[in-house]
């Protein structure tokens, strides 16, 4: 909470820290089931999804950070959003 207490989100950390759990947790059932359809069946559509979801749970994260002006946190977060933007490119192929 003291991460945001000078910012305009502050009474929102709860159901901020909700929303990003959830997406994380979802894109990474939704990858692992994406993983088999690749494995098994050849098929990317919900190993996109998933790199889909989990991007965008990325972008709630800078979102926060650039807020709490966290520079350095941000920027530790680079090379995982890195992956996940190399994931959906060759998964579009």
């Amino acid at each position: 909470m003291g991460h945001f207490s000078k910012t305009v989100l502050k009474g929102l950390v709860p159901v901020m820290l909700i929303l990003v759990t959830c997406s994380e947790t979802l894109a990474g059932f939704i990858s692992l089931y994406g993983v088999l359809q690749l494995i098994l069946h050849e098929n990317t559509v919900f190993s996109l999804m998933g790199c889909y979801l989990g991007t965008l749970s990325f972008l709630f994260l800078f979102f926060g950070q650039r807020i709490a002006k966290d520079y350095a946190g941000a920027g530790s977060l680079v090379p995982y959003f890195l992956t996940a933007i190399v994931s959906i490119l060759l998964l579009s192929i």
